[in-house]
Parts: structure tokens; sequence; C-alpha cells
């Protein structure tokens, strides 16, 4: 019963970006938002700035659909398990909106260095209260555990290092 809900998120999520990306495009087109290419860029011709903008949507949008649905199925509220009953679930989407409306202003007007570096780090932290840090490395250089003090602050580093 798991690949169906897998399956009802993947198929919606795919159906809603096939409908609102062309859209998007058409808004960047209208607008003269696009990305030229310069020393630093590594594209060639110009590119839409905000044909990004629909993934956040369209994979929240998904991941409550499948939820909603799943709560209706009898027995579902149950079964759910630990993670959407909780506000590690929200802290964790919060984070992620948060770097999603950072990008949206960067995108259309911009955002300066150490304002989107705060965001990053805030973003992060919020990610880490959720619950989500690095707390085990598998043996991987000999190391299994991670004490709190060192797999938080790597986390936000790794998380910045990794949204940069």
């Amino acid at each position: 019963m798991s690949y169906l809900y897998v399956c009802i998120a993947f198929i919606s999520s795919i159906i809603l970006a096939m409908l609102v990306i062309p859209r998007i495009l058409v808004i960047a087109a209208k607008h003269s938002l696009y990305d030229l290419s310069d020393e630093r860029k590594t594209h060639k011709e110009a590119i839409p700035r905000i044909g990004g903008v629909s993934f956040i949507p369209c994979i929240f949008f998904a991941i409550m659909l499948t939820l909603g649905i799943f709560y209706l199925y009898p027995g579902g509220a149950e079964n759910i398990g630990y993670y959407p009953n909780n506000s590690e679930f929200y802290l964790f989407f919060c984070g992620l909106m948060l770097l999603y409306l950072a990008g949206v202003k960067d995108d259309l007007v911009g955002l300066r260095y150490f304002h989107k570096f705060g965001i990053q780090v805030i973003s992060s932290l919020l990610i880490v209260l959720s619950g989500l840090y690095i707390n085990n490395s598998y043996g991987l250089f000999g190391i299994y555990q991670v004490a709190w003090w060192i797999g938080i602050p790597l986390t936000v580093f790794v998380l910045v290092f990794g949204i940069n």
C-alpha cells in the first residue's frame, strides 16, 4: 500500500509541474526575467531566472495531497508513524520554505550575499531543529557515533556549503 502513496505523490507532482512550468516560462519571457551569460556563468545563452519557482510548491502539493489521502484511508492515520504528526515535520518544511522564498526574491530583485548567508544559516538551523543532523558516520574513517555538539554545527556547515 505504501507504494501507492509514493506513486500518488510522484505522479501528482509531475502533472502539476507540467502544468505550471510552461506558464512560468511565459511570464519570464513577458517580463524579460532572464539570466544573461557572463564570465562567471557556465551557460552561454539567456535562461529564465524563475524556472525553478515551481519546484517547491509542486513538491509540497504532492506531499500534502498524499498525506490527505492517507488520512482519509481507513486506518491510515494510525499507521502513518512518527513523522507527519509532530513539530519536527513542520520545522523541516519551514526551513525549506524560507530557502525557497529567499531564492524567489533573489531571482526577481536580487538579494545581498550576507542576507542570503543569514537565511541559509537560519534555514539550516530549522532543519537541524527538526531532528535531522549528522549523528552517525556508519564507520567512515572508523567513526560510528557523532556527538550532538559536533554533529549539529557540522550539519549546519554542510547544508550551507551544499546550498551555495
